[in-house]
């Protein structure tokens, strides 16, 4: 049995666009946390990203470092095109993503982490929620 603490969640915008150097490919960037990932369509590369990152926080807290370290590391002109896209934004639900009908997308996703302790052996664990609607 476990008892459940604090929660932490990150928050940040991933960038989908096709791969330039592999047809049929996706790219998905978590810009803030400058994790990439790939999937054969965009809500592929989404899911991709997100277990990416959640692997990669996961490991962060488990390893006593703070996820939020890992912000800003993109370059500034990885930004650009999600900066460009949120002018002339077009609401979509990622259901929706039609490659076909847009080359890139942006789409905000936050990840939930919970601090729990194991009563048995009082050991401190911390897991991943589920996700958090952006």
């Amino acid at each position: 049995m476990s008892t459940h603490g604090e929660q932490k969640v990150f928050s940040g915008w991933v960038y989908i666009q096709p791969a330039e150097d592999l047809p049929g490919c996706w790219v998905g960037h978590l810009l803030e946390y400058n994790i990439v990932s790939q999937g054969s369509s965009p809500s592929e590369a989404l899911a991709m990203v997100r277990e990416a990152a959640g692997l990669a926080f996961l490991d962060d807290l488990n390893s006593g470092l703070d996820p939020e370290a890992r912000k800003a590391q993109a370059l500034p002109e990885d930004f650009e095109p999600w900066q460009r896209m949120l002018r002339k934004p077009t609401l979509t639900p990622v259901s929706q993503l039609n490659p076909a009908l847009h080359r890139e997308f942006a789409v905000p996703v936050s990840l939930s982490f919970t601090k729990c302790v194991d009563e048995a052996t009082s050991a401190p664990a911390i897991s991943q929620s589920a996700p958090v609607a952006a």
